[in-house]
């Protein structure tokens, strides 16, 4: 069943939205029904809903306000806005804000009909179902030894290929996570981004390469810590470390 909120601060409007939803589509509920945007604050703070249908001028806080609170929580809530013509243009502001669809007053049914069979398609996707789930898994226990497994695993597989042409992205892939989820997990244990933490392996696994034999040239090492270009490589040691390539090979000769 697809939860939905709806928001709008004429009781004529939310019943007519409200009863008309699930006549449309069974498939859809409506969880609340809320008349302005801190009454709807409330209520995100006892369910996540899949769906959120919101008029824009709302009292207290407007539709859009709302909206922005659920992008900058990063809740996985699809967002219609609620609009007349005449608030179209204002309406616009929310293309900024990843608004899935806009649904004019007066309610059109077939109109109404079209968006419900839209955000089935949506709610069905696997970046949808992949979103609600990083996001419950964050607020259990049970989420946190799951995430802290995934950390571990994700910097064995780093270590592991760090020869290979890895990235936040193809984590994400491999992992079968979003790449914004595997950044912000592995930030929060580490302390540092996937990409980041990829980079110092890089440079680490460099230093011990020379450090073995201080001889070897830059070219033969970028085969074996992913990066093909002996320019980029010898950046971004320096970046790290302070001082380049040349120089520490000159240091280890010494030793």
């Amino acid at each position: 069943m697809i939860r939905v909120f709806v928001a709008e601060d004429e009781p004529l409007i939310l019943r007519d939205i409200s009863t008309l939803i699930p006549q449309i589509n069974p498939n859809f509920c409506i969880a609340q029904g809320c008349t302005n945007g801190k009454q709807v604050l409330r209520e995100l703070n006892k369910e996540i809903p899949d769906v959120l249908i919101t008029d824009i001028q709302m009292p207290v806080l407007t539709g859009l306000e709302v909206i922005e609170h659920i992008v900058s929580e990063q809740l996985p809530v699809i967002c219609i806005i609620l609009t007349s013509y005449k608030e179209f243009e204002y309406a616009k502001q929310a293309v900024d804000l990843n608004v899935f669809r806009y649904l004019l007053k007066p309610i059109d049914e077939k109109e109404l009909c079209s968006l419900l069979k839209a955000v089935e398609k949506e709610t069905s996707s696997p970046e949808y179902i992949n979103r609600r789930r990083e996001y419950f898994s964050l607020q259990t226990g049970e989420g946190e030894n799951a995430n802290k497994k995934l950390v571990y695993e994700l910097e064995k597989y780093i270590i592991e290929h760090l020869h290979e042409n890895i990235n936040q992205q193809s984590l994400a892939e491999k992992f079968k996570y979003t790449a914004p989820y595997i950044s912000r997990i592995f930030k929060k244990y580490k302390t540092l981004s996937p990409t980041q933490f990829i980079t110092q392996a890089r440079v680490e696994k460099v230093k011990t390469l020379l450090e073995k034999n201080p001889s070897v040239s830059v070219k033969s090492i970028t085969a074996l810590v992913g990066i093909e270009d002996p320019l980029y490589l010898s950046k971004i040691f320096k970046k790290e470390t302070g001082i380049s390539i040349s120089r520490y090979k000159e240091i280890m000769q010494k030793e």
